[in-house]
C-alpha cells in the first residue's frame, strides 16, 4: 500500500559524505519543475479576460440574500438594502496600479439579481456595487495560491470595515432536472470576516477562516457520509494586513491542506464541525471529525469575490462602513502536478537539465553507476517507491531530494458546458447517458 502524504512531503537528502536526513518538509511549486503552472497572473498593469469571467456561466451572482443578519434593522437583508451588485464588463475590477483591485463602493446601480424557485433572473436597484473574478475553467486537484491585502482598521474604530467578506475558494455544483441539489462540492482557501462586532472569540477583525463543503447524495459512488460542512476552526488567525499576506490550498486524492504565509495552518485529516445554526452566538459546540473523501470533489470553478454583506456570521455593512473598500491582490496562481504515474523508471543516472521531472509510478536509479555533480539538484517523485542503488554518488554540494508523491488520477483543467436552462449538465462517461451534471471538457 502506498505510503499516506501531506503536502508536507517526505524527503530523503543524500550527499557524498553520507549523511542522510529524513523529514517532512513543504516544496512550494515555484521550487519543484514537476509543477506545471495553469494560472500565472502577477497583474502587471492588467489581467487576462481569457481566464477570467465577470459572472457565473449561468448568470448573475446576486442571488437574494436570505441571511438572518443579527446587526440589521429587521434582521433580513433584500436587495435594495444592502445587498451588493456584482457589475458587468468588470467595471469594479482593475489593474492598473500594477496589483489587481476588486473595489466595492456605495453607489447606486441597476443590475440583475438571480432567484430560486422557481430559478428566475429579475431587475433591482441597489445600493452598493462590487467585482469578482470567476475562472473560465474548472479545476481539479492542484495547488491554488493567493496574495492579498485589504484595509485594516484602526483601533479606536474596529467596525470602519464591518459587514464585508473577501473570499478566494472553488466551488461547482450538479442539480438534478428538477433544480434540486445532487452533489457539490466548495473548498473555500479563505473566508475573511472584515469585522465581527460579537467577537466571541477574541478575534474582531479580519478574521481569517478555512471552510469546504461537500454533498453527494444516492448516485453511485457517494460515501455513506456524504454530507459535510466542515469550519476548519483551529484555530481562525486575525490577519494583519499592514503588508500582503499569502494563503493556498494544496487539494489532492487524499487531503486538502491549507496555509498562511507558507505554513500549513489545517487539514482535512483534522477539522470541527460546528452548530451552524448557532454559529453567530455560540462557537462552543464543536465536533472533531476527519474528511476522507478529497477525491469525491467535483472539478470545480476558482472564485475571487467579495460578499457584501458578509454572510459569514451574518454581519451586515452599516451606513458607517466607509467606502469604497479595496480587496488588492498582488497574484493568483494555480499549479498541478505533472503525472506520469502508469510508468516506471529504471535508469543509471538521471540530469538535472534534462529530466521530464513527471511524477513516475517507480523510481530506481543508480544501477550500473551515476553521479549528481556539486552544485546541481534534483528532484524526484514517485508514487509508489524510489529506489536508490549503491553505485549511484551524489557528491559535495549537490542535493537530491526523494518525494512519495500524490498521483492525483483525473487532475486537470476542464471546460464547462451548460444547458440554455442554466442548470448545468454533464454526460456521464462510464454509461454514456445524460445524467444532469455538468459536461466537462479537458483542456489539458
Amino acid at each position: 500500500m502506498k505510503p499516506k502524504s501531506y503536502f508536507t512531503l517526505l524527503f530523503v537528502i543524500l550527499f557524498a559524505s553520507g549523511t542522510y536526513s529524513q523529514e517532512k518538509i513543504f516544496i512550494h511549486p515555484e521550487n519543484d519543475p514537476h509543477w506545471k503552472a495553469v494560472i500565472y497572473e502577477n497583474f502587471d498593469s492588467t489581467f487576462d479576460q481569457g481566464i477570467w469571467q465577470d459572472r457565473p456561466p449561468w448568470g448573475p451572482t446576486n442571488q437574494a440574500a436570505t441571511c438572518d443578519y443579527i446587526n440589521y434593522p429587521g434582521g433580513i437583508v433584500t436587495n435594495n438594502d444592502v445587498y451588493a451588485a456584482t457589475t458587468r464588463w468588470f467595471q469594479n475590477v482593475s489593474a492598473d496600479t500594477g496589483v489587481l483591485n476588486i473595489q466595492t463602493r456605495r453607489e447606486q446601480h441597476v443590475g440583475e439579481v438571480w432567484k430560486y424557485n422557481p430559478f428566475r433572473v429579475e431587475t433591482d436597484t441597489f445600493n452598493y456595487t462590487t467585482g469578482l473574478l470567476w475562472s473560465d475553467s474548472l479545476y481539479k486537484y492542484g495547488y491554488y495560491e493567493i496574495s492579498i491585502k485589504l484595509p485594516e482598521a484602526p483601533q479606536n474604530n474596529l467596525d470602519l470595515y464591518s459587514g464585508l467578506g473577501p473570499n478566494f475558494w472553488l466551488w461547482s455544483a450538479e442539480n438534478y432536472p428538477d433544480g434540486s441539489m445532487m452533489r457539490y462540492s466548495e473548498i473555500d482557501i479563505f473566508e475573511i470576516q472584515s469585522h465581527n462586532p460579537y467577537d466571541f472569540d477574541g478575534k474582531p477583525n479580519n478574521r481569517y477562516t478555512r471552510n469546504f463543503h461537500f454533498l453527494c447524495d444516492t448516485l453511485p459512488g457517494c460515501p455513506t457520509d456524504s454530507f459535510f460542512h466542515a469550519f476548519l476552526y483551529s484555530d481562525d488567525i486575525n490577519v494583519n494586513f499592514s503588508n500582503f499576506q499569502t494563503f493556498a490550498a494544496y487539494w489532492s486524492e487524499e487531503t486538502i491542506s491549507y496555509f498562511h504565509s507558507d505554513t500549513i495552518v489545517n487539514t482535512t485529516d483534522e477539522f470541527l464541525l460546528l452548530d451552524f445554526e448557532n454559529l453567530a452566538t455560540n462557537s462552543s459546540n464543536r465536533v472533531s471529525a476527519k474528511f476522507n473523501h478529497s477525491n469525491k470533489f467535483y472539478p470545480m470553478y476558482l472564485i475571487i469575490d467579495n460578499y457584501v454583506p458578509g454572510r459569514q456570521f451574518c454581519i451586515s455593512q452599516t451606513d458607517s462602513t466607509q467606502m469604497p473598500y479595496d480587496y488588492l491582490i498582488d497574484h493568483i496562481k494555480v499549479w498541478q502536478l505533472k503525472n506520469a504515474c502508469d510508468s516506471d523508471l529504471v535508469v543509471a543516472d538521471i540530469h538535472p537539465t534534462t529530466y521530464d521531472y513527471t511524477v513516475k509510478q517507480n523510481i530506481e536509479l543508480g544501477d550500473g553507476g551515476g553521479t549528481l555533480s556539486n552544485g546541481e539538484d534534483l528532484i524526484l517523485r514517485a508514487n509508489q517507491s524510489i529506489t536508490i542503488e549503491a553505485g549511484y554518488e551524489a557528491l559535495a554540494g549537490s542535493e537530491l531530494t526523494l518525494v512519495i508523491s500524490d498521483c492525483m488520477p483525473g487532475a486537470g483543467v476542464f471546460h464547462p458546458q451548460q444547458n440554455p436552462g442554466g442548470l448545468m449538465i454533464v454526460q456521464d462517461s462510464a454509461s454514456n447517458t445524460n445524467s444532469a451534471r455538468p459536461i466537462l471538457y479537458p483542456i489539458e
